[in-house]
């Protein structure tokens, strides 16, 4: 019987690998930590909620004129009514601004709320190509969130602070203490989210004087009131016209334009402002649309009830 003789097993000589680099961890371009305390959350509340505000003030601004100049027609005409008429117009006003009032309010209680739930809290904010990473920490608990520049709903800023407007609430930075490439971050935050409201010179840097802060905010609530009381001055110049029509007894539309005259000053300061404002760096794009064509409306009806009166 013949038998296959084995060789024993020989390993083949292995070739040199070629080395592999190690992979590189990506690092953020930017990054800024924020030390929260009540000062800075009450801000940073205020421009979270600043939309809303906005609309609350407009309708406050817009019922005060329009109740207001109906009440002192009222109470100059001297009706027979016209205690009651004219009281419940200005009762009217003063409701309207203590809602503001309470709502500003509730938003300075929300602050404290939240600040008393977390207290000592800091954030770390760290920006990436692509994500933003988050790391808050408190005395009591701490969370990590990446948001996607996609993922970002708004941004508001009064120009000393930045708040981004994410999934599940806000977070808030300040641009001065940002350490990095903070062009770039600006750059990704204005390009990447659509609804940005704050000062133009915070991305273009072109301002003659930088308005932020409560300068900014006041300015901001300045060329609101005229905005919407340009946008009143048609329907209160009426109101004018009719009033002062009935105080001289003057027939047809003799003296109907003079009405639309007195409000002409409101227009033509509403542009004035907005021009003023946009040269440091507020947008004013509304102000000024709006003061041109209430003006125009004004001389045109001024116009033509002086030619037919």
């Amino acid at each position: 019987m013949n038998t296959e003789e084995t060789m024993p097993f020989q390993p083949q000589p292995q070739q040199p690998q070629p080395e592999q680099a190690a992979p590189q961890t990506l690092q953020p371009f930017a990054r800024v930590t924020t030390q929260w305390d009540l000062p800075r959350m009450k801000q940073a509340v205020n421009l979270a909620a600043g939309h809303r505000t906005t609309v609350i003030f407009a309708v406050a601004v817009a019922v005060s004129a329009l109740f207001f100049t109906l009440g002192l027609l009222d109470f100059l005409l001297r009706a027979q009514n016209s205690r009651n008429a004219y009281s419940s117009c200005f009762f009217l006003i003063i409701a309207i601004w203590a809602l503001f009032v309470v709502w500003k309010f509730r938003l300075n209680r929300a602050a404290r709320q939240n600040l008393a739930q977390s207290p000592h809290r800091a954030a770390v904010m760290e920006f990436y190509p692509d994500h933003i990473h988050l790391n808050s920490f408190s005395d009591r608990s701490s969370s990590v969130l990446n948001w996607g520049y996609g993922e970002i709903k708004a941004i508001r800023s009064d120009g000393e602070q930045i708040v981004l407007l994410g999934p599940g609430g806000f977070h808030m930075f300040v641009p001065a203490e940002l350490e990095g490439d903070v062009p770039r971050v600006l750059s990704f935050l204005k390009s990447n989210v659509k609804r940005f409201s704050g000062p133009d010179w915070l991305f273009t840097g072109k301002a003659k004087r930088e308005l932020k802060g409560k300068s900014y905010t006041r300015w901001c609530r300045v060329l609101l009131a005229f905005f919407v009381l340009t946008c009143c001055a048609v329907p209160v110049g009426t109101l004018l016209s009719i009033f002062l029509s009935a105080l001289e007894n003057q027939p047809g539309f003799a003296g109907f334009y003079r009405g639309y005259c007195l409000v002409l000053p409101i227009s033509i300061l509403c542009i004035l402002l907005g021009d003023w404002a946009k040269r440091r760096g507020i947008s004013a794009k509304k102000e000024l649309v709006a003061g041109c064509i209430v003006t125009a409306v004004l001389l045109l009806l001024a116009l033509f009830f002086f030619s037919v009166g």
